[in-house]
């Protein structure tokens, strides 16, 4: 599949800690309203505000936009291999997905930290560098049925589920704390970066044409990107170990 990621850059230093929001532009079989031009809007009003406030010396940021998501995280993982050296610096991913319904908020934020790779970039945990070979298609693939460590890996320190937590205090709405969403964050978790995601339940269905503007919850929207910006400003605040 062809597909292209739009990458935006704040204050950039070479070896500077940096911190990514992302989301993904394509849609499926439906207009895309919720999932995910609502993730698309955070993205851009988050850069916005960045922007505008200027980041701590030295920090950097990035705002990408992923495509072909909805084909099997093709962006994600194209930018996964481009950019290995840079994501060394990563403190933070912070993904939004479909965050226009009118329910509960979930955070991916309940699986601690397991199933990682031996260094950044592999995507194979250290575990099952003896039970997997790499096929003629240069894909993995296990020798023993059952393992799914990648499939349930998860990186979520302690600090970031803190953090979460306190930032949710001051919504007014129920935030609930889930483990395995399915989206561009997986990749990056499975690579051994530390990575969540925020979603936003109810609403019309997505993937078919009620997934329509006029559905979307502004409210919803605003809530999501409260919560990712009190995350983000809590970092840089912080001082690197």
């Amino acid at each position: 599949a062809t597909s292209s990621n739009i990458v935006g850059a704040l204050a950039a230093k070479p070896g500077a800690r940096e911190i990514i929001v992302s989301a993904h532009y394509d849609s499926w079989r439906g207009p895309g309203a919720n999932d995910n031009a609502t993730g698309v809007a955070v993205l851009l009003e988050l850069a916005r505000y960045y922007h505008s406030m200027g980041l701590p010396r030295p920090a950097s940021m990035r705002f990408v936009a992923f495509g072909g998501e909805e084909s099997g995280f093709l962006g994600s993982r194209a930018y996964l291999q481009k950019h290995q050296s840079e994501l060394q610096h990563c403190e933070l991913l912070f993904n939004i997905d479909q965050v226009g319904g009118d329910g509960a908020i979930y955070t991916d934020t309940r699986g601690g930290v397991r199933g990682l790779p031996g260094n950044i970039g592999s995507q194979l945990p250290r575990e099952l560098a003896d039970k997997a070979f790499r096929d003629p298609d240069e894909r993995w693939a296990l020798l023993m049925p059952g393992e799914s460590a990648l499939d349930s890996s998860s990186n979520v320190p302690d600090w970031l589920r803190s953090t979460v937590a306190s930032a949710v205090t001051d919504l007014g709405r129920e935030v609930i704390a889930s483990n395995g969403a399915d989206s561009d964050h997986r990749v990056f978790v499975q690579a051994g970066i530390v990575a969540t995601d925020i979603a936003v339940a109810g609403g019309t269905p997505t993937h078919g044409p009620t997934d329509l503007p006029e559905a979307v919850h502004a409210e919803s929207m605003e809530l999501a990107a409260r919560l990712v910006r009190a995350v983000i400003d809590d970092l840089l605040r912080s001082q690197p170990d």
